[in-house]
C-alpha cells in the first residue's frame, strides 16, 4: 500500500493566512485551502483551492473526508477572528484526532457570556452584565447603572466590533 502525501487544511486565503500556507508547503505538505472567495491571495499559493465559505462547516468537513481518501491530512489552522473559522478547523480536529483547540474550547474561547460566568464561579471580579436582545431590558439595567456604559456582542470573537461606549441614556435610544 502507497503511504499518502502529508497534508495540511487552511480554513481562509486572505492576506494574513499566506505566511501559514508558505511555510506549510516549505515543510513539503500538500496544502488545502477553503475560502469563500475565488479571488482570495491565499489560491495562487496552495496545492489544492476549494472554494467553499470559511462559515461552512459541513461542507467543508465533507470534502476534507473526501479527500482523505488521497492525502493523510496531518493539520489544520486558521488565522480568522470569525468563530465559524475555529469551529470548521475544531471539527476538522476532531474528525481526524488532531491537536489543537476543540469545538468546546473554541465554543468556550469566543462566547462572553460562557467566559463571565465560569470567571464569576471562580470567584473573579466580572463587570456587572446582562444580556439581552429586548431593548427595554437594556434600557432598564442602564437606568439602574453608572455612564458611561460598554454594549458588546457576547459572541463572534470579531474583536471590537459592535462594540459601543455609551456616555448618557440617550445613546442607548
Amino acid at each position: 500500500m502507497k503511504k499518502k502525501r502529508k497534508a495540511f487544511v487552511i480554513i481562509g486565503g486572505s492576506k494574513p493566512h499566506v505566511p501559514f500556507i508558505l511555510a506549510a508547503k516549505k515543510l513539503n505538505f500538500y496544502v488545502i485551502l477553503f475560502d469563500g472567495s475565488n479571488n482570495c491571495l491565499g489560491k495562487n499559493y496552495c496545492d489544492l483551492f476549494i472554494n467553499i465559505s470559511t462559515y461552512n462547516t459541513d461542507r467543508i468537513l465533507t470534502q476534507c473526508i473526501k479527500i482523505s481518501e488521497r492525502v493523510q491530512i496531518d493539520g489544520v489552522l486558521t488565522y480568522s477572528s470569525a468563530t465559524e473559522a475555529h469551529l470548521s478547523a475544531a471539527t476538522i480536529r476532531k474528525e481526524f484526532d488532531l491537536p489543537g483547540n476543540q469545538v468546546n474550547t473554541v465554543r468556550l474561547l469566543t462566547n462572553k457570556l460562557i467566559q463571565k460566568r465560569i470567571l464569576h464561579n471562580a470567584k473573579i471580579r466580572v463587570p456587572l452584565s446582562i444580556s439581552t436582545k429586548a431593548l427595554s431590558k437594556a434600557i432598564q439595567f442602564s437606568e439602574e447603572q453608572r455612564f458611561p456604559l460598554v454594549i458588546k456582542p457576547t459572541s463572534d470573537s470579531q474583536g471590537s466590533l459592535g462594540v459601543l461606549l455609551m456616555k448618557n441614556q440617550n445613546e442607548l435610544k
